[in-house]
């Protein structure tokens, strides 16, 4: 800024010095436009690579839970081996167990156990054995 005070000489620089004013103005209004475009360049860029951080890490920890419910917990119980046990165990052709034991665990005998199981899953087809949504075996009716 160029503040001359005089005659009309002066009247003349003061009106040149005001074009070169207004110049410096201007280019300091552009000046600040590119630092704020910069700026936001920048902030783009660190989102982006905030963005990118948090995809590997995505990646590199894989949520673990697997239900419907976002926050739950899929605890893995083995059913399918567990059932098959089950029948190995105690209903099989040769069952590791004997009749004896069989009727000591379940106050039955095994006959009137498999007459149970039956009548139930034909009045019943809750009880039928079936796959869940995603495929799998769900319990028997043993």
């Amino acid at each position: 800024m160029n503040f001359n005070i005089g005659g009309p000489s002066n009247f003349l620089s003061s009106s040149s010095s005001s074009s070169s004013d207004d110049e410096e103005y201007q280019l300091i209004a552009d000046l600040k436009a590119i630092d704020a475009e910069q700026e936001v360049i920048l902030a783009q860029h660190g989102n982006i690579q905030q963005a990118i951080a948090q995809y590997l890490n995505q990646q590199n920890n894989p949520v673990t839970r697997g239900g419907s419910i976002p926050s739950h917990i899929v605890i893995n119980r083995d059913r399918k081996s567990g059932d098959s046990r089950l029948f190995y165990d105690y209903f099989a052709k040769n069952p590791r167990y004997t009749d004896q034991m069989f009727r000591r665990r379940f106050r039955m005998g095994r006959s009137l156990f498999f007459r149970i199981v039956e009548k139930v899953e034909a009045r019943d087809n809750y009880f039928v054995q079936q796959r869940d949504s995603v495929g799998k075996l769900c319990l028997s009716a043993l």
